[in-house]
């Protein structure tokens, strides 16, 4: 995992990779890969890793997106 990647949670199960790239290219820029993890069963846990092409990208933007009331702020975590 690097820079440029953002750990995110509380994703609804029914949310696929395709919606996740979307999202976060319309809202925070270029998106390199996501992982959206899931459990021994295939089964989706609700969280994801987001890599974004450039780590400006990744970093934390304050204000960004509404998304059910809430303001989305990713905040990107080396590891």
């Amino acid at each position: 995992m690097s820079s440029r990647t953002v750990y995110c949670t509380k994703i609804e199960k029914r949310v696929t990779c395709a919606e996740l790239v979307d999202f976060f290219k319309a809202n925070f820029g270029s998106v390199s890969r996501v992982r959206l993890l899931g459990d021994d069963n295939h089964h989706v846990t609700g969280v994801a890793f987001v890599e974004f092409a450039e780590l400006k990208e990744a970093s934390t933007k304050k204000g960004g997106p509404q998304v059910l009331d809430r303001c989305l702020t990713p905040t990107a975590h080396p590891a």
